[in-house]
């Protein structure tokens, strides 16, 4: 799955680090609802998320919920990403784990 987008002025950009389709309506919907420009990564490469930084330039990544996306190594890709370009790094946790 390739990275797909909403088209707004970059000012209020976010990058959601996730691969699974259904996540692209939850979360990076609302913010693009209000405003914000959003883009959905699909696999976290690191080639991927270089061509990510550079064109879309995100002022926020997202990591959502818990999922292949999440390996040790594509965590390690994301913070080295986040730290490399001074941009804040949000997990948002959807449910509760092990539905307590």
């Amino acid at each position: 799955m390739g990275a797909s987008r909403c088209s707004l002025p970059p000012a209020k950009s976010r990058l959601f680090c996730e691969s699974l389709p259904m996540w692209s309506w939850t979360l990076p919907a609302g913010f693009c609802a209000l405003g914000h420009a959003t883009a959905f990564s699909g696999e976290v490469t690191e080639d991927r998320l270089r061509a990510l930084f550079s064109a879309f330039q995100p002022h926020v990544v997202v990591t959502m919920g818990w999922g292949r996306e999440h390996a040790p190594e594509k965590l390690d890709l994301i913070r080295e990403a986040v730290e490399s370009h001074g941009v804040l790094h949000i997990y948002f946790a959807p449910a509760i784990p092990g539905g307590v």
